[in-house]
């Protein structure tokens, strides 16, 4: 059969067989068809071409983007590998530290060494991990259920910074440690520094203390660039107030670590800056005598405690401030057993607690020079005004008595405050026959000049208030309307009013220095800048009823219930106070005076809980103390 040559176009080549109507066509080969088909073919082939060509281009135009990322953004990455290869290690400044008066150093600084941790080195594994811990015990003597639990407490803080496994370990330790740290990733033995107290329970009510901080205060401090987390900051006393002065700027160690999270080598270190020192204007030697003679007079009337106060009343310098029973506060430095503090919380005793500045109690009569310099003031008495004293006052069904049975006869104001003459103080604080008597508002308004009622401003935390009671408290509190016997009450120190020691000592060292009124303070320098006093109220009282009641302060140890006072080496003017609390009858010792008479350069102010009378349970103290600052300081 012949076969026709194909015209069709679309004929790939001369062997391509064809099957028609189930006979085998074997088409014609033509020039004209390849010539045709490879015009066809043409386009095809430059579109895949052109398609290759494409992504080939994308690609590389994508590489060449990252070649540029990776070159701008290199040190981008070099810090994040850094950052898996670097450790940066805190090294703690020493705080400044704080002398007294004479240049008698308060705190020292000694070397000491933590144990500190990085989780992201630290294994993962949990049996790697109480493997690590073991070992780290056995170098330490440290519990490995204190190492575990304490592990647990850092779960969620930083990963890639070292903080704080073990607080302390002695010198013989962190040589095994030492020797052994390429055993122990992730652990690292970091220079510390020990704050210590040398002369501990006597001054640590103004010292206070240092610590780590909780996470609450590293809420507060951790913009502060000075901080690190858990880095040891002033708890309370002098070493929270001068927080600032005494924090010096904390070192760095820049360290490189391998795979395992064990120290390769140091890359770079930055010494840390000591913090300012800061003077006190305490007198330590005067401070640890007042203390054990505090301490003496609780113990003989089987007190819970007691407090004194001493001042410069020409600068309001606080010369000796004593709360007792302290504590040691090098316990929180060193770290203290779960135990120990338990014992200091529940302590009866309260020992944490600052009775100097936050104790607050009925004054009793120290209050009475207050109430005589108001009512010579405000018109209501003058020097030669006089009460007949019997033994009390009756008003209407209710008795006031004095303390004297059968009163004290005729009597001014020289000779009220000498004798402690409550039916005088009766008469010119609430009124009675001719005298018309201050009032509660203007008691109220002198007590307030004096400092009372209100927070003074010691440079130190945990000052409280006082309190003055007024008729609005009274029926708002009370439901009760203000009756003069409650006038009678305050006029004396007795009733709802409350004063911390510190504000009866302020309140002397006024009348004793002319009627100012100074901010107490207890730091007088910070590094080489003097703080100068800061007067708190001017010309609280005339200076000619001041003088009146000097003399009337004086004439206590001369012919009243401080006659005990009369051996002191130099002229004294004093005040006691026997202050009533609680319906058993139980009394505060309480004990104000100055030295010299003529020209004051000390007050002192003792008070004795629970200690009975105060001619007989606190003047012992303030006669022994005084006798001690004619001695040694005048």
């Amino acid at each position: 059969m012949n076969t026709r040559r194909s015209k069709n176009p679309f004929v790939l080549s001369s062997h391509v067989e064809l099957k028609h109507r189930g006979k085998r066509v074997v088409p014609d080969w033509s020039p004209e068809a390849s010539e045709q088909a490879k015009t066809l073919r043409s386009p095809i082939i430059f579109r895949r071409l052109l398609i290759i060509s494409g992504i080939c281009f994308l690609a590389l135009f994508i590489l060449q983007v990252r070649v540029f990322l990776l070159q701008s953004n290199a040190s981008t990455y070099k810090e994040m590998a850094d950052d898996n290869r670097i450790r940066i290690i805190s090294q703690e400044a020493p705080r400044g530290i704080i002398f007294d008066r004479n240049n008698v150093a308060l705190t020292a600084n000694s070397p000491d060494v933590g144990v500190f941790v990085t989780l992201d080195d630290f294994p993962k594994n949990e049996i790697e991990q109480t493997h690590t811990l073991e070992l780290l015990t056995n170098y330490t003597q440290v519990p490995l259920e204190d190492l575990q639990k304490r592990l647990l407490e850092l779960k969620g803080k930083s990963t890639i910074q070292p903080l704080p496994l073990i607080e302390h370990i002695t010198h013989d330790q962190a040589i095994v440690v030492s020797v052994h740290e390429k055993d122990l990733p992730g652990i690292y033995l970091t220079p510390r520094i020990f704050r210590s107290y040398p002369l501990s329970v006597a001054v640590s009510n103004i010292l206070g203390y240092t610590g780590q901080m909780t996470d609450s205060e590293w809420a507060n401090l951790n913009s502060n660039e000075r901080y690190v987390f858990n880095d040891t900051i002033g708890k309370t006393g002098v070493e929270q107030t001068y927080e600032d002065v005494l924090k010096g700027q904390n070192g760095k160690e820049r360290i490189e670590v391998d795979a395992f999270g064990r120290i390769s080598k140091i890359v770079a270190s930055q010494n840390p800056t000591p913090g300012e020192n800061i003077t006190l204007s305490i007198d330590s030697e005067f401070q640890q005598y007042l203390y054990h003679e505090v301490g003496k007079a609780v113990s003989a009337a089987h007190s819970p405690g007691g407090a004194a106060v001493a001042q410069d009343p020409r600068t309001g310098e606080v010369l000796a401030l004593v709360s007792w029973p302290s504590y040691d506060n090098n316990l929180f430095s060193k770290g203290m057993s779960q135990d120990e503090y338990t014992a200091l919380l529940t302590n009866t005793q309260k020992p944490l607690f600052n009775k100097a500045i936050s104790g607050e109690y009925p004054s009793g009569s120290t209050i009475k020079p207050l109430i005589a310099a108001a009512a010579l003031q405000d018109g209501i008495i003058n020097p030669q005004t006089t009460v007949l004293s019997i033994g009390g006052i009756q008003v209407g069904q209710w008795n006031f008595p004095d303390w004297k049975a059968g009163g004290h006869g005729v009597t001014n104001v020289r000779k009220a405050i000498a004798e402690s003459v409550n039916t005088f103080f009766y008469a010119v604080g609430g009124g009675y026959e001719n005298i018309q008597g201050l009032g509660v508002d203007k008691i109220r308004m002198y007590a307030e000049r004096f400092g009372l009622n209100k927070k003074l401003g010691i440079d130190i935390p945990g000052e409280a208030t006082g309190f003055l009671p007024t008729k609005e408290w009274k029926e708002s509190t009370k439901g009760e309307k203000w009756y003069i016997g409650d006038t009678y009450h305050l006029a004396i120190g007795q009733g709802d009013l409350l004063v911390t020691p510190l504000q009866i000592n302020s309140y002397i060292s006024t009348i004793a220095n002319g009627g100012t009124v100074y901010q107490p303070h207890v730091v007088i320098r910070e590094a080489e800048t003097t703080i100068n006093p800061i007067v708190l109220q001017k010309d609280v009282i005339n200076p000619a009823s001041l003088s009146v009641v000097r003399q009337g302060m004086r004439d206590t140890v001369l012919i009243g219930s401080a006659k005990s006072l009369q051996g002191v080496p130099v002229d004294v003017a004093a005040k006691t106070g026997t202050a009533e609390f609680g319906v058993d009858g139980k009394t505060h010792a309480w004990f104000t005076a100055f030295e010299p008479f003529e020209n004051p350069q000390i007050s002192l102010t003792i008070l004795i809980e629970q200690g009975g009378e105060g001619s007989s349970t606190a003047a012992p103290v303030a006669k022994n103390a005084l006798t001690w600052w004619a001695d040694h300081r005048l």
